[in-house]
């Protein structure tokens, strides 16, 4: 299995945002949520990467290009904590119909194991974010 995965979104990620849940289809961001769990997956199938099982910790990266981090309307700590909630196996009340064949493109069992996180925008991407995880 490969130490790491690096997933490319065309959009801005998923944040959290104090309403209802962002995997709830009548939130505004859930197609955010959905685009992230699309890419995952894809990223998934090319890099052989399994899902690492708790309490193994892991480290998140998040680089948003300035463009998505404006676009977005959030902060910082809303797209770490939409990106952590939405990567994790573990989504307590979530509705199995919600997610689809996409609720198992999960990177973690459950975003506790995310023991290192690094945050920053990119002025040089044209869009986009860019998230690796990787085991330490």
């Amino acid at each position: 299995m490969p130490n790491e995965i690096i997933i490319h979104v065309d959009r801005w990620p998923p944040a959290k945002d104090g309403t209802k849940s962002i995997f709830n289809p009548e939130h505004g961001r859930h197609p955010l949520v959905r685009d992230l769990l699309s890419t995952a997956g894809d990223a998934i199938a090319v890099s052989g990467w399994q899902r690492v099982e708790s309490p193994l910790p892991v480290g998140l990266e998040l680089v948003v290009s300035r463009r998505a981090a404006f676009g977005g309307g959030a902060d910082p700590a809303n797209y770490i904590g939409g990106v952590c909630d939405v990567l994790q196996a573990e989504r307590q009340g979530i509705q199995p119909s919600w997610l689809g064949e996409l609720a198992g493109h999960a990177l973690y069992e459950n975003d506790s194991q995310v023991r290192e996180i690094h945050y920053r925008e990119d002025t040089s991407a044209p869009g986009g974010y860019q998230v690796r995880i990787w085991t330490l």
